[in-house]
């Protein structure tokens, strides 16, 4: 990110992904109770953010309409080190807004309670496992989740 230092830090990337310990917790969760579960893919993610830094880069290859100019950058991209960060960021935040609650162990790792219903999200990137107990709570969520973003259902 701009904070990076060349030589130092700079190839440091941040990638959001729930540890595979706790998903494996959550699908044996799952199996033990026969809870649904479901996976989502939040397609074209980083662009979902916008960048708080001036970053700058170079024209791609074909599309420099003079070698001495650079765009800035206004929305996050899937070669930026910090897009997959800024994603992470925006989307705990639309999680907690439906009223998930980070896990202490994993903050990757989401839960929301409703009574007598459970959901855990766990992120990995760009990808959502979802699991629960009420269907109706995932399809509330879901289409929560495509008031911000295009998301595929993947299916279990």
């Amino acid at each position: 990110g701009f904070s990076q230092q060349y030589g130092l830090d700079y190839s440091d990337t941040f990638a959001a992904m729930a540890r595979p310990s706790a998903i494996l917790l959550v699908l044996a969760l799952a199996a033990m109770n026969n809870w649904i579960v479901n996976s989502t893919d939040v397609e074209q993610a980083f662009l979902h953010c916008d960048l708080h830094e001036t970053i700058y880069m170079q024209p791609p290859a074909g599309l420099e309409e003079d070698g001495n100019k650079v765009w800035r950058l206004k929305k996050g991209l899937y070669s930026l080190s910090q897009a997959s960060r800024l994603f992470f960021k925006h989307l705990a935040a639309r999680l907690k807004e439906f009223g998930f609650v980070a896990a202490t162990s994993d903050e990757c790792v989401f839960v929301l309670l409703r009574g007598m219903s459970v959901l855990i999200f766990c992120t990995v990137v760009d990808y959502i496992l979802q699991v629960g107990n009420d269907p109706e709570l995932l399809q509330e969520a879901f289409g929560y989740l495509r008031k911000f973003y295009t998301v595929t259902d993947d299916g279990p």
